[in-house]
């Protein structure tokens, strides 16, 4: 594989992983304003999880990219 394509991909999958990094911060602070309300309609219930659906979505993709930048040559097996 060519070392350009390959710092490439490495460059795309960290710039993913900062967007995943940031969705999941402002997840955490979502949920820390919603613990600390006092009252909760159905709608943000159902916000809640979702959010809670979408967080476990970041890290097991988190947790993919991770791996693939650790183990490059196991990443496409």
């Amino acid at each position: 594989m060519c070392i350009c394509t390959d710092m490439k991909s490495k460059c795309k999958a960290l710039e993913k992983i900062e967007s995943l990094v940031a969705e999941l911060k402002l997840i955490e602070r979502w949920d820390a304003a919603h613990w600390e309300a006092a009252s909760r309609d159905l709608g943000e219930i159902m916000a809640f999880q979702h959010l809670r659906m979408r967080r476990s979505e970041i890290l097991s993709q988190l947790f993919r990219l991770l791996s693939a930048l650790e183990h490059p040559d196991k990443a496409h097996k």
